[in-house]
């Protein structure tokens, strides 16, 4: 990829290096179901994009970031399909927040 100008920031300690049958890592990977772990992280950050949070359920199908945009902006054309709520009251939203574990004033 590198010599194609292509994940020019990636390398084996940020990034799983697949050749033809294995994993090129040393390491290997991290745990055995990883690459799934990393589509779900996909998934949540390219749904993240769109500035509010989603209450609902996602499914994808060998989905990516391309098809995740599209899904996106699809929403965004089509508002009769979805709303904005909001509430007064953390307890009465449907979304769980946790609270932080540290402070992220004291850096």
């Amino acid at each position: 990829l590198q010599q194609r100008n292509l994940a020019l920031g990636a390398s084996q300690k940020n990034a799983i290096a697949i050749g033809d049958h294995a994993i090129l890592n040393s390491d290997g990977v991290r745990f055995e179901d990883e690459m799934v772990k990393h589509k779900i992280l996909d998934s949540i950050g390219d749904l993240y994009l769109l500035g509010h949070n989603l209450v609902g359920s996602f499914e994808g199908y060998k989905s990516g970031h391309t098809v995740n945009n599209a899904l996106l902006r699809e929403l965004i054309n089509r508002p009769e399909t979805w709303e904005v709520r909001s509430y007064d009251d953390r307890n009465d939203s449907p979304i769980t927040y946790l609270d932080p574990i540290i402070n992220p004033s004291e850096g």
